[in-house]
Formats: C-alpha cells, structure tokens, sequence
C-alpha cells in the first residue's frame, strides 16, 4: 500500500506515520531473552532493542551484514532452516528463557515445535510467520500456532 501510495504521491499530499507498536513482544523478565528472524524481521527486532533495558541475544539470518550487533545466520538452501538450526544451538532454560521469532511461516512453526519440545511452555514463545514461500502478499498474521 505505502508504494502504490508514493508512486501516487503528488506535491502537498499528506502522509500519516507513526512509531513501530511492539512487534507483539512483551518483556516477560525471563533471566535469557532471545531475539530472532530473518530480513523480514529486521525493523521489529530493531524496535525491540529499542525499548529493551537488558541484554538479548539476537540471531539473524541474512545474505547481507549490516552495521548491528548480531550474531549473523548464513541462510541455508531453504529460507528459515538455518536460523533453526542456529536457535537449537542456544542454551535456553524452560521457565528462564523468552524467545520472539519471526521468519517464514512454515519454518516458524518448526522452531516453534522444537522449542515446545525442550520445554519451554507457550507463554515463554512468541513467534511469528511474516511470509509464506511461494506467497506474495501472505498476511502478517500467522502467528505459528496451529
């Protein structure tokens, strides 16, 4: 929508913008808080780091490197699977660990089950499909749940 907007846009047309709201993330205090996600994931990450008051470790699985302190994920032949794998690398305790995840959504629903089977309950996972392979325009909704 903000493109098809801006290729619109003429001389005096206004625009409304406001800040990112949460990315659905809510500090629940856990003594590890582990961020990740892939591209997409990237300007809500950004938003959580903004606001949080403590460390986190952030595991982002790209092809490029920007300037952030993160540990960067080489993406593997399927989108998502390496940051997976970098996530079962992470020693995360069930009852003191906060994981928020945001990548393909067929992927975050697998890390979403690995994570469940180490443990760690629901309350302590928040994860987040922002796209689906194959899918152009796939609703940021899937929350990885089903």
């Amino acid at each position: 929508p903000a493109a098809s907007w801006a290729a619109a846009a003429e001389p005096g047309d206004r625009v409304a913008v406001s800040r990112p709201r949460g990315a659905g993330f809510t500090d629940s205090g856990a003594e590890h808080l582990l961020l990740a996600g892939d591209d997409s994931a990237l300007p809500a990450i950004a938003t959580i780091l903004e606001v949080l008051d403590r460390p986190a470790t952030v595991l982002v699985e790209s092809a490029d490197r920007l300037d952030l302190d993160v540990t960067w994920v080489a993406p593997a032949s399927r989108p998502g699977e390496a940051l997976r794998a970098a996530i079962a690398e992470q020693e995360l305790t069930p009852g003191g660990s906060q994981v928020w995840v945001a990548t393909e959504a067929a992927v975050v629903r697998d890390i979403r089950s690995d994570l469940l089977g180490r443990g760690l309950s629901r309350e302590e996972l928040t994860t987040r499909g922002y796209w689906r392979a194959g899918e152009s325009n796939h609703p940021d909704h899937d929350y990885g749940e089903d």
